[in-house]
């Protein structure tokens, strides 16, 4: 075995050496007789928080001042580590910017020469009490496309609406006993501050719900034209 393959091998599991390795200079040399004296850097991660205090008087007695400054350091930069980010400061500053300044806002004058891209995400239906974790699982794929094509010098258009009519909305109405309108005015609120939240990049100027007269007029219109061209038809069909 190949010195390599021993390093490697007392690090990742000091306790546990096979038969060739326990009787190797290279092992005499790194592999104390207890955990809590040896090198405070080659004990585990797990292992450092658990026998810190040991390890550190067993440091400044056995292995004099540099090692103790060693694992003073160590210790430091475990603190450092556990410091937890300051999501509630960050975030909301930088979503706060964006909104103040339309930064997604796909304009009306657009540059022609540049290149189009499209973006449309199925609008979630407000029927419930907020969003589950399959709407951000499918909307942070599309955004990261949506960025992406921004940064490569695209016209992106990526608008958020709400599938508010059907079932879903009329059921959630009647568990709570309150109007269908009321209770999808209220959920799209909810829902509208969640996707904000999570800091996706929609253009919140083209907001839109299915329930808006200006836009199921045009689902009813192309409905019509269907039915003129005798494309749209009833008939009796087994679903197979």
């Amino acid at each position: 075995m190949s010195s390599h393959h021993q390093i490697l091998q007392i690090r990742s599991d000091p306790f546990v050496l096979s038969h060739c390795c326990r009787h190797t200079r290279l092992t005499s040399s790194l592999t104390l007789q207890s955990p809590l004296k040896r090198p405070f850097s080659c004990l585990p991660f797990r292992w450092r928080r658990s026998y810190r205090g040991g390890v550190r008087s067993s440091t400044t007695e056995t292995h004099g001042s540099k090692k103790e400054a060693l694992v003073s350091e160590t210790a430091t930069t475990s603190i450092e580590l556990k410091r937890v980010y300051p999501f509630h400061e960050i975030e909301p500053k930088w979503q706060r910017y964006w909104e103040d300044n339309r930064i997604f806002r796909t304009p009306d004058d657009v540059d022609t020469s540049k290149p189009k891209f499209y973006v449309l995400d199925m609008f979630p239906y407000p029927s419930g009490a907020g969003l589950h974790v399959g709407h951000p699982l499918g909307y942070t794929a599309t955004d990261i496309l949506a960025r992406l094509r921004r940064m490569q010098g695209y016209n992106v258009l990526h608008p958020m609406g709400w599938d508010a009519f059907g079932l879903p909305a009329e059921q959630y109405a009647i568990e709570t006993g309150t109007h269908p309108k009321t209770t999808t005015l209220k959920n799209i609120d909810r829902f509208r501050l969640q996707l904000k939240s999570l800091g996706f990049s929609y253009d919140w100027d083209r907001e839109l719900s299915t329930t808006e007269p200006d836009y199921y007029k045009w689902t009813q219109w192309i409905f019509l034209q269907l039915y003129k061209r005798g494309l749209a038809y009833q008939v009796n069909k087994i679903n197979v």
